[in-house]
């Protein structure tokens, strides 16, 4: 651990030059094809390398069936769902995971473990790790990672220290939650992420976590040059943006995307707000045409207000 520590502090020293911290270097967005409006239409699985699917899907405020807040009224922040209610969302939800045929996804705005344990009970995908990384906070909502295979490790983010761009301190909205597994032989690393919602904005706190994210999977990818590394979630900002240029430029990161590829939002006013994005690597590929977006037709997935998103690696034979 502490070759890795190194690493991280070398790399926030070379980010805090005299460049201008509000602006990340732009990194090119990668152009991978045509947009894919769900699961019916995913491409079939070709010939060459070993396929693995990663996704990433905000679940939209999935709350168990006890009232922690004391605060479940109509209009209030937390929701109280009926154990009919809480069944009818859990199994729209694994209908729709399902339907992604991925190998790992992250989640955003799940509960509590009771929530993830939920919804696994209804699944027909053969997951063997479901974990969450609870912040603690009264009804906070969360990322989790399910995945096939074994557990190697985990590994939290939160207390690192952050700065906005004027120079004052912040931290992680959520949990940046760093998956180790063990995939057929191959290890993978899934970052879930969830950075600072746009309500209330507080860009230069999402810029803040931007900055470090690309930081921590810079690091994790040097410590681990033969994995297939991916940070996947709800970043609240699109491809072009400052965060997310300032996250790419931490350097060997290439985000996923295409002309026309939105998750959220309507039919008339999309954006790209959840994102995966790869470490480079010379021996792990990404399919031509990924990633994909799944839509249930109304412009979201799975009772959701965001559309999932999911891209097929391929490690070598």
């Amino acid at each position: 651990m502490r070759f890795r520590h190194i690493i991280i502090a070398l790399l926030f020293l070379s980010a805090c030059g005299d460049q201008d911290p509000s602006k990340g270097s732009k990194n090119p967005i990668v152009d991978v094809g045509v947009v894919d409006m769900g699961p019916d239409l995913a491409p079939d699985v070709g010939p060459d390398g070993i396929p693995l699917r990663v996704g990433t899907f905000n679940v939209r405020r999935f709350f168990d069936t006890v009232c922690q807040s004391n605060a479940c009224a109509s209009g209030d922040y937390e929701l109280q769902l009926s154990t009919a209610e809480f069944d009818f969302k859990a199994q729209k939800l694994a209908t729709a995971i399902d339907a992604m045929d991925v190998d790992v996804i992250s989640l955003q705005e799940v509960e509590t473990q009771a929530v993830l344990d939920g919804l696994m009970s209804k699944l027909q995908t053969p997951y063997t790790i479901a974990k969450i990384a609870e912040t603690g906070g009264t009804a906070s909502l969360d990322v989790a990672v399910l995945s096939k295979g074994t557990l190697i490790e985990t590994r939290n983010h939160k207390d690192v220290p952050l700065k906005r761009p004027d120079g004052s301190n912040t931290s992680f909205a959520r949990e940046f939650f760093e998956v180790h597994i063990d995939l057929n032989g191959h290890r993978v690393v899934v970052f879930a992420a969830h950075f600072r919602s746009q309500r209330d904005d507080d860009p230069g706190r999402r810029f803040a976590e931007a900055e470090a994210a690309g930081l921590i999977v810079h690091a994790t990818a040097a410590e681990f040059p033969n994995a297939l590394v991916v940070l996947a979630g709800d970043l609240n900002d699109t491809p072009e943006s400052d965060p997310i240029q300032a996250l790419l430029a931490a350097g060997g990161l290439t985000l996923l995307t295409q002309p026309g590829l939105w998750t959220y939002g309507s039919f008339s006013s999309t954006e790209q707000i959840d994102q995966l994005i790869m470490a480079n690597s010379s021996s792990i590929w990404v399919d031509e045409g990924m990633p994909v977006a799944f839509d249930d037709g109304s412009g979201s997935y799975g009772g959701s207000d965001h559309r999932a998103l999911a891209a097929t690696f391929r490690f070598p034979e």
